[in-house]
């Protein structure tokens, strides 16, 4: 599901589906930099494997040419101030071939977007590789290629100076 409850459906075969369960050790403070994290690995992922310039809208969707193709949800359950659990969903629209009209305007899929299909495996395994490299350095943060939204942005981790510092270099570029 989406946010708000939506739903949607998905060719069998054509996309991603994927929810990490997760037991952070960190502060419940950092717990909201989880989405970005997941946004910049499946981000370097797309970018890897199809050779498509992805942008991330802040802070859970990727768009390839001003087009939806990924969606991030993270929901969590805290007891005062740490958290039980998080879950990270993703969904990627991979290799699906056509979107019902309503929302064709806005979403699409790897497939559409390059004209060849996308090794779906290949992008799971590179998406999880990432993280796992990106998920305790939020620093990489840098790498940070926003849609921009006017919205303020603030950041909260260990050494939020520097990555305000990143993100403000990233943003300038």
């Amino acid at each position: 599901r989406g946010r708000r409850g939506r739903s949607w459906d998905s060719p069998a075969g054509a996309n991603i589906f994927m929810t990490l369960l997760l037991r952070p050790s960190y502060s419940a403070d950092c717990v909201s930099m989880v989405t970005l994290v997941m946004a910049l690995s499946v981000a370097q992922a797309i970018e890897e494997v199809s050779k498509l310039p992805v942008r991330i809208k802040w802070p859970n969707d990727i768009v390839v040419n001003k087009k939806k193709v990924v969606g991030i949800l993270t929901e969590l359950t805290m007891e005062a101030d740490y958290v039980q659990y998080m879950v990270s969903g993703v969904g990627i629209n991979v290799n699906q071939t056509s979107f019902p009209e309503e929302i064709s305007a806005t979403a699409s899929s790897l497939y559409l977007e390059k004209g060849q299909k996308v090794n779906r495996a290949l992008l799971v395994q590179k998406s999880m590789e990432h993280y796992l490299e990106d998920q305790y350095q939020i620093a990489s943060a840098a790498r940070v290629a926003t849609v921009p939204t006017g919205e303020v942005v603030m950041v909260c981790c260990e050494d939020s100076d520097t990555v305000f510092e990143n993100i403000k270099k990233a943003l300038a570029a």
